[in-house]
């Protein structure tokens, strides 16, 4: 295998389809940051640039009472985005709901009679320390004290 000489800014550069994905990428993050200048900050971390296509952005919220007030504010960030440049004809604005994560499962409580755990612990001592199994069983046996 050849070792990478070339920085990864390179890669980007030199291949056509990525040099237009990194300037795609870097266009949304602009406009993501002109975004959070002109948001309050509640709303500001609520809100986040989506995509941008021909001349149409997209907004995702994380809740509703977000798209709505953002959707009162449209008029003004278009005139706003395009006063620094960036030619935006159409604002288009989404509920983008995150999946709620479960709650962790609660740790599993193990019951190992003493006397399992004592001979555990001799066949651990007998291992070489730097085995894996002997570090197995040593967590075992302080988890289950």
């Amino acid at each position: 295998m050849l070792p990478m000489t070339r920085p990864l800014d390179g890669y980007f550069h030199g291949a056509d389809a990525l040099s237009r994905l990194q300037e795609h990428a870097s266009r949304l993050l602009r406009l993501q940051a002109v975004l959070d200048e002109l948001l309050p900050p509640p709303l500001a971390e609520a809100c986040r640039v989506a995509n941008l296509r021909q001349d149409e952005l997209i907004l995702h919220t994380s809740h509703g009472a977000a798209a709505a007030r953002l959707r009162q504010m449209l008029p003004s960030l278009q005139e706003a985005y395009i006063r620094r440049g960036h030619l935006i004809g159409n604002i288009k604005v989404r509920v983008h709901l995150e999946a709620p994560r479960p709650d962790p499962r609660p740790a599993t409580v193990r019951k190992v009679s003493t006397d399992a755990r004592d001979e555990l612990a001799r066949l651990a001592d007998h291992l070489p320390k730097e085995s894996p199994l002997a570090a197995a069983l040593a967590r075992f046996i302080r988890r289950t004290s």
